[in-house]
């Protein structure tokens, strides 16, 4: 018997469950209660390129994300003030200070149910490279990141060559 061909591979990848992929240690993923500061989200992002926000760490909440592009938003929104009260020089200034005043809210997420296919859709639909899954009440469970999609499938497909 022939080995499987790489659609072979494909189409089971697309029937496996978003979990069998997914990061689904909360202690492995990058992520932020509401309220941290700003100099801790950028040394998170410049580690794992995103970093999720939760209410607490006692309810793991999903309320947002904040990605490289997120920031890319905010630096180049950066304006210096014109000087500052009672001299020439001139002032910059971060207007935020905290996760809440750069991150996304508005999210794409999937449920611990969901196939890689529907995943993938969503990730191509909206052009986003992290997924988040949650339960009903939007309580973080895991992530599925466009890399780990990717050696996930690199595996199965070197499996049959």
């Amino acid at each position: 018997m022939p080995p499987p061909s790489a659609f072979e591979v494909l189409k089971k990848f697309y029937h496996m469950k978003v979990t069998s992929v997914a990061k689904m240690d909360i202690n492995k993923i990058p992520f932020v209660v509401s309220g941290a500061h700003l100099i801790d989200v950028l040394k998170i992002i410049g580690k794992y390129r995103h970093v999720w926000v939760v209410e607490s760490k006692e309810t793991m909440h999903l309320i947002g994300i904040v990605t490289e592009y997120d920031i890319l938003k905010f630096l180049s929104e950066l304006r210096p003030s014109e000087y500052s009260l009672g001299g020439a020089k001139p002032v910059s200034y971060l207007a935020a200070e905290i996760v809440d005043d750069v991150m996304t809210r508005q999210l794409i997420v999937a449920t611990p149910e969901e196939y890689i296919k529907d995943a993938l859709n969503k990730m191509r639909r909206y052009k986003i490279r992290y997924l988040p899954i949650v339960d009903e009440s939007r309580t973080l469970l895991g992530e599925l990141t466009l890399h780990e999609i990717i050696l996930k499938f690199g595996n199965l497909l070197s499996g049959i060559i």
